[in-house]
């Protein structure tokens, strides 16, 4: 009998310290990065821009680091930055700077598995380096805003540290920084992995 009550009590401890963590009043830290494979679908409009319209196989490398309060159990709004830096099969090279609010929702249907859904929207900018036939690369910058979201699942590996597997989706409308009406317009598929801290 004391071993089926002490052993009730550990489980409804364990259960409420995880299931604390994403309670109202608590804060997150996270960063996510991938080195992976992604398929995108990039168009770029106007006359005076040298480029690469049509999709894509490249080999991506980012980094997202995000700071985040729960406003309410299980709610967290986030501000996040992401760096990344791409290499695609026409040997043009992108690097993109992404400054994003974004609200998280976990789940609260399990106490060491917390699936979890994000959306969030902010200002992207995007550098390009295209070959060009003379030799050498052209240089351009483009500016705008993304919209994204994505779903994943939260492995609460320590009390208050866990594990993040996420797949997500995004689209990002720019226009280039010297002349408005050329637009470089993106969408696509991407997973990442990351740690998540609670406090």
């Amino acid at each position: 009998m004391k071993t089926k009550t002490f052993l009730t009590a550990l489980l409804l401890l364990l259960a409420t310290t995880v299931m604390a963590q994403t309670e109202k009043g608590k804060f997150l830290v996270s960063g996510k990065t991938s080195l992976d494979f992604t398929f995108s679908s990039t168009e770029i409009s106007g006359s005076a821009v040298v480029g690469y319209t049509g999709a894509q196989s490249t080999y991506n490398f980012n980094i997202t680091p995000a700071f985040g309060y729960f406003i309410i159990d299980n709610l967290a709004v986030s501000l996040q930055t992401s760096y990344a830096v791409n290499n695609g099969k026409t040997k043009s090279q992108t690097s993109q700077f992404i400054f994003m609010p974004d609200i998280t929702y976990y789940l609260p249907i399990s106490q060491i598995v917390r699936p979890f859904v994000q959306v969030g929207g902010g200002y992207v900018n995007i550098s390009t380096k295209t070959p060009l036939t003379s030799g050498g690369k052209a240089t351009q910058s483009f500016n705008g805003y993304t919209l994204g979201g994505g779903i994943g699942l939260a492995f609460f590996v320590k009390r208050n540290i866990s594990l993040d597997l996420s797949g997500q989706y995004a689209v990002i409308k720019t226009s280039f920084s010297g002349d408005s009406s050329i637009k470089m317009d993106m969408k696509g598929f991407a997973g990442a992995i990351g740690f998540s801290l609670f406090f």
